[in-house]
């Protein structure tokens, strides 16, 4: 019997853009009505029209507008197999003090990072969390449209674990990828593929689906029988019919659990892996990319990192470039070997 990737076929013909030319009512404050610079004067209609004007998505540059989602991630990858990912989870109470009193101190500090960091890495991901629970989508807006100025090649990806029936995820897809500009949303498949099928609608922009995650309690569910495997095997190989018939979709992979990783890669086998648990919990980076990388695609592992580089060395602009020197060094040496 086919699986759930398999009845996923084309979109639902919804118009792709922005809310407001949708017939939605405007959302709080979109990014292009903002510039990450906030020196820059100009008016936010007239900011707004010629983004319109050109057919740009807000947080988007000319660059990325018809370029697919894989094709994107190849130029983010650089010719490497492994890519080290930042993470932007910016606290206020780890915030630096230097920066703590500013005027906007979650941008600045994510600025400091992307500026840190950037000679290390073209992959970025914000999690969601940690500017909703404060109010500063805005600063996440902008943190964004500034990644795109001051990193060329760059690949965003929303950490926000969307997950809802089909009408709502079409509002977190227009969330992700119109108000913030992000090339790929994390995405939980509890609810069934239908629901993830709002995130794959767009070429050029994706998915990344929770399969095998790196928190202890993981395994409640996901390494429950089904049908003779694990349930994290069943959701790789839909992700697998998914990778080839649309190659934007993705699978959240954990470094903490190496066997499972393994059982992963040879249900999807195609599939690139985002891999978090390095770093501060513990996860091996050399089992990692040595069962997760694939023998049939070149872009194979994202390797993300959080506090373990944007908080190193205090937050300095030292400790944080030190930190992604390192790790991308040990990824290239891994990868190598």
């Amino acid at each position: 019997m086919p699986g759930q990737a398999a009845r996923l076929r084309g979109g639902t013909g919804e118009p792709a853009g922005n809310p407001r030319t949708r017939g939605i009512g405007p959302l709080r404050k979109l990014p292009g009505e903002c510039s990450s610079n906030p020196d820059r004067k100009a008016g936010a209609s007239e900011l707004w029209r010629s983004r319109k004007i050109r057919g740009i998505r807000a947080g988007e540059s000319v660059h990325n507008r018809m370029t697919t989602f894989s094709k994107k991630l190849a130029r983010s990858f650089r010719g490497s197999i492994a890519q080290l990912c930042v993470g932007l989870d910016p606290d206020l109470h780890k915030i630096p003090n230097d920066l703590r009193n500013a005027k906007r101190p979650i941008f600045e500090f994510n600025k400091r990072v992307v500026d840190s960091a950037k000679n290390h890495c073209k992959i970025f991901k914000p999690q969601a969390a940690f500017y909703h629970a404060v109010g500063a989508e805005d600063e996440l807006a902008d943190t964004i449209r500034y990644i795109r100025e001051e990193v060329p090649d760059s690949f965003v990806i929303l950490d926000a674990k969307r997950g809802d029936v089909g009408h709502t995820s079409k509002m977190y897809a227009l969330e992700a990828f119109d108000r913030y500009g992000a090339d790929a949303v994390t995405v939980n498949p509890f609810l069934g593929l239908d629901c993830i099928e709002p995130f794959i609608e767009r070429e050029d922009r994706g998915a990344i689906i929770l399969c095998k995650t790196s928190n202890p309690g993981s395994g409640f569910l996901q390494d429950m029988h089904v049908d003779g495997n694990m349930l994290f095997e069943k959701v790789a190989a839909e992700a697998e019919e998914l990778w080839q018939d649309k190659q934007n979709v993705m699978l959240v992979v954990g470094a903490t659990f190496p066997r499972e990783m393994s059982l992963t890669r040879k249900a999807a086998p195609s599939v690139p892996f985002l891999v978090p648990g390095i770093g501060s919990q513990n996860g091996s980076l050399a089992s990692s990319i040595r069962n997760g990388r694939s023998s049939v695609s070149p872009n194979s592992l994202i390797i993300s990192a959080s506090r373990s580089i944007i908080y190193s060395g205090g937050g300095t602009p030292d400790g944080i470039e030190e930190a992604a020197r390192r790790l991308s060094g040990e990824i290239a040496g891994y990868e190598a070997g």
